[in-house]
């Protein structure tokens, strides 16, 4: 990684650098470093950023009829993972660190069913909330 990158890292990171910046020509470098370095920073600052989901919609579900439900949020990350009681086959069907959604099948009977959603399986729940099947 050259100087210049290290030190927009190191501000992402909030972190100070002592070492002198070395100065770099225009085109200088190779853009396959530059994606390299991109994704390091990407990740040091997903890493700085703390899970949290806003809300889950729908909030009610038709037995037996697939359904989609979003998981909106901020920092979600790519291993979201979702639970709603006696929904079948739950799927992530897309992914984005502000909104997750996922499909199922709600089954076996109507009523006020629990759900979940997680950081990963098994993990800290980030929110609770409740699914109306009608």
């Amino acid at each position: 990684m050259n100087r210049n990158w290290m030190n927009v890292l190191a501000l992402a990171l909030g972190v100070g650098l002592t070492a002198c910046v070395a100065e770099t020509e225009p085109g200088e470098g190779d853009e396959l470093d530059m994606a390299a370095e991109n994704e390091e920073l990407a990740e040091a600052s997903e890493a700085l950023c703390t899970p949290y989901v806003s809300y889950v919609t729908p909030i009610s579900a038709k037995l037996n009829q697939k359904t989609t439900f979003y998981v909106v949020g901020s920092c979600l990350p790519a291993t979201t993972a979702f639970w709603v009681d006696q929904c079948a086959g739950v799927t992530m069907i897309s992914y984005s660190s502000s909104q997750v959604a996922f499909q199922c099948t709600p089954s076996w009977s109507t009523g006020y069913k629990a759900g979940v959603v997680k950081g990963q399986t098994g993990g800290v729940a980030l929110k609770n909330f409740t699914v109306s099947v009608y």
